[in-house]
């Protein structure tokens, strides 16, 4: 004799159980995948913008740093301005800083043992390799060094501005003491003269732009950060200092 299964015992899923189960558990696992690969990446977009930051940050510290020493000459002494003095000894060999180059700066200082007619300029500029933008620094003997890493970061943009401030001097000419006050002294001319005496106080304001650089060009154009800077050169600039008149 044959014993017939109770249908109500029927153990096991059947086939749209099963295919159900199977679409829950991949749409789960294509959500935890989703999140995890989200998460590397903007655990690599975090990586790239503190790099980027600290990248700029170190060259806008380089760049002030050495800039702020411009124009050091140790014999500045000789070249003070007195109002009653005929004409000052020496003039500062180093004072010239050039920003006339669009993403570039020149100047000089001195330096042990190095002959300021013979030694190279110093500066920074920012050039381009591959179409990746440095930003470099002019060493002593005269040649270009990176002071960036062009396979991290794309430097766009080196721009400095000269913002200088005028103390006039002519104020204090020995001239403007004596009576009568001849008229090569009166105020309204000589304060006109362009060849007065003054004081210029020198500061530079700097920005440098970049952006990332990998393989993956939205990730670049979504990294972008900019850096700004103010420098004010310790040696400031006497300008006409034998501008005072005689009489």
């Amino acid at each position: 004799m044959h014993h017939r299964k109770n249908p109500a015992f029927q153990q096991g899923l059947s086939i749209i159980e099963l295919m159900v189960g199977i679409a829950m558990g991949l749409f789960i696992t294509a959500g935890a995948i989703k999140l995890f690969v989200d998460n590397l990446g903007s655990n690599r977009q975090l990586l790239l913008e503190t790099r980027l930051n600290q990248d700029l940050r170190a060259a806008a510290d380089i760049v002030a740093r050495d800039l702020r020493r411009a124009s050091y000459w140790e014999s500045a002494a000789t070249g003070l301005w007195s109002a009653g003095a005929a004409s000052v000894s020496a003039t500062n060999p180093y004072a010239a800083i050039d920003t006339a180059t669009t993403g570039a700066v020149v100047y000089t200082y001195q330096r042990p043992d190095v002959d300021p007619s013979t030694s190279a300029n110093l500066g920074f500029r920012r050039t381009e390799t591959n179409g990746v933008g440095i930003l470099q620094i002019q060493n002593a003997s005269g040649g270009w060094q990176d002071i960036t890493d062009p396979s991290s970061v794309n430097i766009t943009n080196f721009n400095i501005v000269s913002t200088p401030r005028a103390v006039e001097l002519w104020k204090y000419c020995s001239c403007r003491t004596r009576l009568p006050v001849s008229s090569a002294c009166e105020d309204a001319i000589l304060s006109a003269a362009p060849t007065r005496p003054q004081m210029i106080i020198r500061n530079y304001d700097f920005t440098i732009k970049g952006k990332a650089n990998t393989s993956q060009t939205a990730l670049n154009e979504a990294i972008k950060r900019e850096i700004r800077g103010t420098v004010r050169i310790r040696n400031d600039e006497l300008k006409n200092p034998n501008g005072c008149p005689a009489a």
